[in-house]
């Protein structure tokens, strides 16, 4: 049986990438977290971000993995339901991210 949580983002899927829809909190403080990763990293290690691979648990729609994707990391997002995994390949492929895995 599944887990009820995954029930609830089964039925969320469509709303991942809209600013204004059920994620709408996850998008606005998308670039605290942005900037706080920068920050550990750069503090932690003196490389290009494009030589440092990313593991995003729990990724959902790909909500962090997209804009780290810009930054140059090579991501990969794991999560455990498969309809946020297919909303985050799709809109990867849309933006033409190739430094992108799920």
């Amino acid at each position: 049986m599944k887990n009820k949580k995954i029930d609830i983002f089964d039925e969320l899927s469509n709303q991942w990438w809209d600013l204004n829809g059920a994620f709408k909190a996850l998008h606005s403080y998308n670039f605290v977290r942005i900037n706080y990763i920068k920050n550990i990293i750069n503090s932690s290690f003196n490389k290009s971000y494009k030589f440092l691979n990313v593991l995003d648990f729990g990724c959902g729609g790909g909500i962090l993995c997209e804009p780290l994707s810009r930054l140059g990391f090579n991501v990969s997002g794991i999560d455990s339901n498969d309809k946020a995994i297919d909303v985050a390949i799709t809109h990867a492929k849309k933006k033409k991210f190739k430094n992108q895995l799920y």
